[in-house]
């Protein structure tokens, strides 16, 4: 009896705190939304940057003009002068805002690649928001460390490419300043020193040295349309690095300074420079980076031969490949002849082909096939005038 009554008192203190507690719930969740409509009428959208979708290619100066001795990579370079001529062609990238009654600046980094055509590359998430864009350059180093620096107008070209988080810029006049030497970031090892260059919350030029953590890091999705790693440096990266460059001792470009762990210490990630390579040859050719996705879904197997091979699990109606006859089971193992390792080197391979046409050998069966698909639109052959010919 004692048990029942124990039981029935339990069921009616119930019965008074779980409504109330759903009362309490119900009116957290109004607090809530009340708050968030309060902060998104008070704080202003930043208005996002509209692209131009159909770019002219982009005028590069040729190799045979170039000249190395420009370079951070030259030889016959102190270290000091060397060091010197790393920080000169690190610039700052501002972006002027203007949300309803506000001005701001939005601060990133960059560097020149060419110092006759005057170009700038940078990340796109730096270029991102609307507005006029000005780069900011050192003239002149003091002895005592302080830069004599001007702003210099600039301007997009090409079509920005969100998916590898890269974006080139166009200055008014580059007049006696250096350019980052673009080396092979293949060859990097673990353990390789490195020197990363930006304009870390805006506080100026600044030099963090780290080493190469990892020379091949896939880190969440930022590999999966182009096919390149990461490289991983313990070399301080902060708000405001993103777009600068990241420089080996000698000079050689080897990353662009992109993104951080925001849970962790030492943990800065930088885009290749065999990616940056792969861009700007689609920058040069068509003035933006047509997608090399297939939309096919693929799986790493094993052939009796110890071959690996990437087997089609799945071919969507609207993808590419299903336009030219690729079909599930097939097993792919080469792009344009060359054997492929693993599928980040398949999409590697699709993404660093030029011409807008890719050969991608398969079996079927017992049988070696070939599928060749088009990507981008063929560079148009330039006209030839020809003489009239004289009137009979």
């Amino acid at each position: 009896m004692n048990t029942f009554l124990k039981i029935l008192r339990s069921f009616k203190k119930l019965a008074f705190y779980v409504p109330l507690i759903i009362l309490v719930v119900f009116l957290s969740n109004q607090a809530i939304d009340f708050i968030k409509l309060t902060l998104e009428k008070q704080i202003p959208q930043v208005p996002i940057r509209v692209y131009n979708q159909n770019p002219e290619p982009v005028k590069f100066t040729p190799l045979a003009e170039i000249d190395m001795s420009q370079s951070t990579a030259a030889e016959g370079l102190t270290p000091d002068e060397r060091m010197e001529r790393m920080l000169r062609a690190t610039v700052e990238v501002n972006v002027s805002l203007q949300v309803s009654n506000m001005q701001g600046m939005g601060n990133g980094s960059g560097f020149i690649i060419d110092n006759q055509q005057c170009l700038v590359l940078t990340n796109e998430h730096v270029t991102a928001v609307d507005g006029d864009i000005m780069v900011r350059v050192i003239d002149e180093i003091l002895p005592n460390g302080d830069q004599i620096a001007r702003n210099i107008e600039a301007k997009i070209v090409g079509l920005p490419n969100r998916d590898d988080d890269l974006a080139l810029l166009k200055m008014e006049s580059c007049e006696g300043l250096p350019w980052a030497a673009i080396g092979d970031s293949s060859l990097l090892k673990y353990g390789d020193a490195l020197y990363a260059f930006g304009q870390p919350y805006g506080l100026g030029w600044t030099l963090t040295k780290g080493i190469v953590s990892n020379p091949n890091r896939y880190w969440l999705d930022f590999s999966n349309g182009s096919g390149y790693s990461l490289i991983q440096t313990d070399a301080a990266i902060n708000k405001g690095n993103s777009g600068g460059p990241l420089f080996t001792e000698n000079g050689v470009l080897v990353g662009v300074n992109s993104m951080i762990n925001d849970n962790s210490n030492n943990l800065g990630f930088a885009r290749s420079s065999n990616l940056l390579t792969a861009f700007l040859g689609h920058m040069a050719v068509y003035g933006q980076v047509y997608s090399r996705d297939l939309g096919i879904e693929v799986e790493e197997v094993e052939l009796a031969d110890g071959n690996g091979v990437l087997e089609v699990t799945n071919i969507p109606e609207s993808s590419n490949a299903n336009r030219v006859g690729i079909e599930v089971g097939d097993k792919i193992f080469a792009v344009n002849d060359e054997p492929i390792i693993h599928v980040m080197d398949f999409k590697r391979k699709l993404y660093s082909d030029l011409d807008g046409i890719v050969t991608i050998s398969l079996l079927r069966g017992d049988k070696v096939m070939k599928a060749t698909m088009s990507f981008a639109p063929l560079p148009e052959e330039p006209e030839v005038e020809t003489e009239p010919e004289p009137a009979s």
